[in-house]
């Protein structure tokens, strides 16, 4: 640090400024604010003595210039994880609507009523999601299937883990 260092920092500071006041981004100004306090840091360095007002001045200075880069960076690494988490819920919409749009779900309280269910089963079922709503699954149960097909099915449900598997099931016009 020296006045000629100093000087430079001061130099930056007003460009950036004038450069602040067109475009008003954040960013800019806390650059302009660093290099304006180390510039005054530098200076005052180059003009102090041991542990009298200008040496303790030039490293309250310095310190803020470094609060100001912390900041900066903490800021920017925010932005950086809010982005991150944005662009991850786009992910899994997309993702959920490709999974809905070729598939058929539905999802049940633990009495087995249905809470709800896609399009795509009400398309297939033809049934209205209001008829289902409610319901349990035997209204669409053709027959094709084993009671212990379907125990084993509300064991695993119930244990807390996904049931994934085939279900031939009977439409309202009975096809």
């Amino acid at each position: 640090l020296n006045i000629f260092g100093g000087i430079l920092f001061f130099i930056a500071s007003i460009k950036l400024m004038l450069i602040y006041n067109k475009t008003k981004e954040r960013d800019v100004f806390l650059f302009f604010l660093h290099c304006l306090l180390f510039g005054a840091a530098s200076i005052m360095f180059e003009s102090s003595q041991l542990w009298d007002s200008a040496w303790w001045g030039w490293h309250f200075l310095r310190f803020m210039a470094y609060a100001v880069a912390l900041y900066y960076t903490l800021e920017s690494f925010n932005q950086m994880v809010l982005f991150e988490i944005k662009n991850n819920d786009l992910k899994r919409s997309n993702l959920f609507d490709c999974i809905e749009s070729q598939s058929i779900y539905s999802a049940t309280d633990l009495n087995g009523k249905i809470i709800e269910i896609n399009d795509n089963l009400c398309k297939i079922s033809k049934y209205s999601r209001e008829e289902l709503i409610g319901q349990d699954h035997r209204i669409l149960n053709s027959g094709m299937h084993e009671k212990e097909f379907f125990k084993n099915m509300w064991e695993t449900i119930k244990s807390g883990k996904t049931w994934v598997g085939d279900v031939k099931n009977k439409a309202k016009d009975g096809s």
